[in-house]
């Protein structure tokens, strides 16, 4: 562990929350998925799911990853019929597609799968 991670408050080694994520496989999205820039605090588990679509669906109906590309139509019909996902903080509906984590009704809470509430931050797909 080097300094810096253990100056900056983030959780390290086994506190480390693992994290489902399915993106979809994008030039901007690259160096995310193969590990070159890492997600701070933050295992990452990148999930591939081709066509991106099946991890729309595979988030709305089970919840299956903690943060997932999703069209913003699909998260407004998802809504609508009570899905507990939420975009992430810093998506924009603007964008075609955004992140949402599978979190209830306030962002940016990533659904705890232990007794510690976890954080993510994401930034727009695209």
């Amino acid at each position: 562990m080097n300094v810096q991670e253990k100056s900056s408050g983030l959780p390290t080694g086994a506190d480390r929350p693992r994290l489902k994520i399915a993106i979809g496989s994008y030039g901007h999205t690259k160096a995310i998925k193969d590990g070159s820039i890492p997600i701070e605090g933050v295992d990452a588990d990148m999930i591939e799911v081709t066509p991106i679509i099946q991890a729309f669906r595979r988030m709305v109906r089970d919840l299956e990853f903690d943060i997932c590309e999703m069209a913003p139509t699909t998260y407004m019909i998802a809504r609508a019929l009570g899905a507990p996902i939420s975009p992430c903080r810093s998506s924009s509906c603007a964008a075609s597609t955004m992140a949402v984590s599978s979190c209830g009704p306030t962002p940016a809470f990533v659904r705890p799968r232990t007794s510690k509430a976890r954080k993510s931050a994401c930034a727009p797909i695209r």
